[in-house]
């Protein structure tokens, strides 16, 4: 599963106008390497980069708008955290 952004501002990468990324859904293994990153916002640029194909600092060169929109769709991606406690059934 995967959902395409187009971008309220091109980057310019490479060469190329990048004017939308795809995103797919995360595997453990992404979260993982999100946590490997120091502070918050880079963790979230670890994560839409590993989840885009796209390396860092090109996403580091989105506008806030942008960034924001993919952090939603990778929210969207992700369950809801589960209620605390057992989650088998009864017995």
């Amino acid at each position: 599963m995967s959902r395409t952004l187009t971008l309220t501002r091109p980057v310019e990468w490479d060469k190329k106008q990048i004017t939308e990324l795809t995103i797919r859904k995360p595997v453990v293994a992404d979260l993982l390497l999100m946590d490997q990153a120091d502070g918050d916002v880079e963790r979230q640029v670890a994560l839409i980069s590993a989840l885009t194909d796209q390396p860092p600092p090109l996403i580091k060169r989105l506008t806030w708008e942008d960034f924001f929109a993919l952090g939603e769709v990778v929210n969207a991606f992700l369950p809801s955290a589960p209620a605390t406690g057992d989650r088998s059934s009864p017995t």
